[in-house]
């Protein structure tokens, strides 16, 4: 051994191989002792839960979440992407959206609502934000929790740790840019039964849905702009009157207002002041002209939800279905309301389907098979437009070897498309996600995500172009 490895040898004081075995041994107990904390901050983030519930049953629905949209509108703005958002600034979109569910799934207080102060708002910041906060340490407990009681699927774990983070933090599925094109690609097909039972037509719906979509993106600016701008017109005006128009015995703001009417300001600069200072960015019967009969479809009322606080061991969680992803607006006394543009445009469309359903169980399939058309349709009309030269096959049929048996049937394949030198091969798989919580529903959020990837066949899993299908379309021969 040469003085350089007997150095080494000396210094590490330790035999060959001797790292390798303590590593188990310290990763068990650090797994153990964050099992031993599951009960721990599990009941920390029940009680802030109940806390947070408290609070919002006292305070004035309105008041809470114009104030959580505006200091998250506020903290955002000048952030270029997503992922310059500190943590205050990301849980901060929670003051709304969380504080939401937690409105409509709690009864107002009977004494009804006291005076918001800044010290009941940082309170109730301060439970939302530690629910929050507390759920990324819950998460690696639970896992913990789970492994020890003898669920030791790593794969598995991992899946499911990551669907519930993604359940309760990520919102904004698509650009906002694609809201409009999105809906009326969706729903358009649904033209005949949307009309009939609202009276109202996709394009016209979708096109109402983007005035909420301004006022909620662009609201907060361009009000403050129109306020400055009126003000600067109004003084300019005055200013250019000859002779003395205000009077010692008249008070300064009455004569201002006076004039603001004379000159034709008033109403504008009253409504900029509303939409800016108070509550009309949200208020749908001044945003929108949306039926009165949809917007109740689409709308919660305080306390009016009572799943969200149902008997269950994530009762009030983030972790439960959320009751404003069915319905994304809010109802109170006689108006409805709007502050949450990234659940109304991540889950309006299945707020849709589930409303025509409930109104006519008999359109489910007819949802089902249009569903499945657009689904396969969407991306060959999206590559057409991107690649507006390239050739493009639809429902290709080849023979392949299937089954148990591994005998020659029919196979399809949704479609090819030549371009340049590059073949894209395009398989579509149509379908509806569970939408029970993977916290509470592991099972269908697995099944969910095998549907989607896979069929059975004969007792196996194999995948959708395996399966033996009655050639129609086009059908050409590829090698094997």
């Amino acid at each position: 051994m040469s003085p350089k490895r007997k150095s080494f040898h000396r210094r590490t004081n330790r035999t060959r191989g001797a790292n390798k075995a303590e590593q188990p041994i310290q990763v068990d107990e650090h797994r153990g002792y964050l099992a031993d904390q599951y009960d721990i901050i599990f009941n920390s983030i029940d009680d802030h839960v109940r806390a947070a519930s408290d609070l919002v049953s006292r305070l004035d629905p309105i008041q809470l979440l114009s104030r959580g949209y505006g200091e998250y509108s506020v903290g955002v703005m000048g952030l270029d992407t997503e992922v310059d958002m500190s943590t205050a600034q990301a849980i901060g979109l929670r003051m709304v959206d969380y504080v939401q569910c937690l409105i409509v799934a709690t009864s107002p207080h009977p004494d009804g609502y006291i005076t918001m102060t800044e010290e009941l708002w940082k309170e109730l910041q301060f439970h939302v934000f530690s629910i929050f906060q507390g759920l990324t340490c819950f998460f690696s407990v639970a896992s913990a929790k789970r492994y020890n009681e003898g669920n030791r699927d790593d794969d598995l774990e991992m899946i499911l740790t990551k669907a519930q983070m993604n359940w309760c933090y990520v919102k904004g599925n698509r650009h906002f840019y694609h809201f409009d094109a999105y809906l009326r690609s969706v729903l358009s097909i649904h033209n005949a039964i949307f009309n009939e039972l609202f009276g109202i037509t996709v394009d016209d719906f979708v096109t109402e849905l983007g005035k909420v979509q301004v006022s909620l993106t662009r609201g907060i600016p361009t009000s403050a702009q129109e306020v400055i701008e009126t003000h600067r017109k109004f003084f300019e005006r005055l200013s250019e009157e000859e002779e003395e128009q205000y009077q010692s015995d008249e008070e300064l703001g009455a004569f201002y207002r006076r004039k603001m009417e004379e000159y034709g300001y008033k109403q504008q600069f009253e409504s900029s002041l509303q939409r800016f200072f108070g509550f009309d960015l949200f208020d749908l019967g001044k945003v929108t002209n949306l039926p009165h009969d949809l917007l109740i479809h689409l709308s919660l009322s305080p306390g009016e939800d009572t799943r969200f606080f149902a008997e269950s061991e994530f009762k009030g969680w983030p972790l439960s279905l959320w009751p404003t992803w069915n319905k994304p607006f809010l109802k109170y006394q006689d108006k409805f309301y709007c502050f949450d543009i990234y659940g109304l445009s991540d889950n309006i469309y299945r707020a849709i389907q589930k409303i025509i359903i409930q109104q006519r169980p008999s359109y489910q399939n007819t949802w089902t098979d249009y569903q499945q058309e657009i689904s396969e349709a969407l991306p060959f009309e999206l590559f057409d437009k991107l690649l507006p030269n390239a050739t493009i096959y639809k429902n290709i049929y080849y023979t392949s070897l299937t089954g148990q048996n591994s005998k020659r049937n029919w196979a399809e394949c949704d479609g090819l498309i030549l371009y340049d030198d590059h073949l894209f091969i395009i398989e579509v798989k149509a379908g509806a996600f569970t939408y029970t919580p993977p916290a509470t529903d592991a099972p269908a959020y697995i099944n969910s995500i095998k549907a989607l990837l896979f069929n059975q066949v004969d007792g196996r899993m194999v995948s959708r172009a395996e399966f033996g299908a009655t050639p129609r379309g086009l059908s050409v021969g590829l090698p094997e």
